[in-house]
């Protein structure tokens, strides 16, 4: 099961990482070995940290959050180098936004179901913070919530945010039937 989800995980990182990629005119974006498990406070950042956030709620076969995550320094760097620098950290909700639409594209496509991101929000506190906040956001698991992650860095600038794909503990049974485990 857990190799089903990192495979789920490294397409759908993919497909954001191809997003990220086109919006910064092509620049090279490289992609981590996707990480699953129970969420851990420094899959969010490192403790104390700032981080600027953007989660977009999932509905449809599978319900959760996609979370879009970069410490505070990486936030700014990014926002420089996006055309429309001018928005400040919305510019973190507004690509949330691209990124969410890319992974659970190809979420829905692996699937042959519906899944749609809901309107990004942001978030930008300490990163302990926004942990509690994504495990409260938790339905129906008793350890915290199960995540799949990936990282994307852009390569020769000082990027990389952590995507998050969070289901609510009710959907990882048909996430998982549906990809024929």
């Amino acid at each position: 099961q857990a190799d089903a989800l990192r495979e789920l995980a490294n397409i759908c990182g993919g497909h954001a990482a191809t997003a990220l990629s086109r919006l910064l005119g092509d620049a090279r974006v490289d992609i981590d070995l996707p990480i699953v498990g129970w969420l851990e406070s420094d899959w969010v950042g490192t403790t104390g940290a700032q981080v600027v956030a953007g989660t977009a709620q999932l509905t449809g076969a599978v319900k959760g959050l996609v979370v879009w995550v970069l410490d505070l320094p990486c936030a700014d760097a990014l926002e420089r180098l996006l055309p429309n620098h001018e928005l400040g950290h919305e510019a973190v909700t507004e690509l949330t936004n691209i990124l969410a639409s890319a992974s659970v594209n190809a979420l829905a496509l692996m699937l042959g179901s519906t899944v749609l991101p809901g309107v990004p929000s942001l978030h930008e506190e300490e990163s302990g913070q926004l942990t509690s906040f994504l495990s409260a956001s938790a339905i129906g698991s008793g350890h915290g919530p199960l995540a799949l992650r990936t990282t994307l860095s852009v390569r020769g600038k000082p990027v990389e945010g952590r995507l998050l794909l969070v289901p609510d503990a009710n959907s990882i049974d048909g996430l998982l039937s549906a990809m024929g485990v």
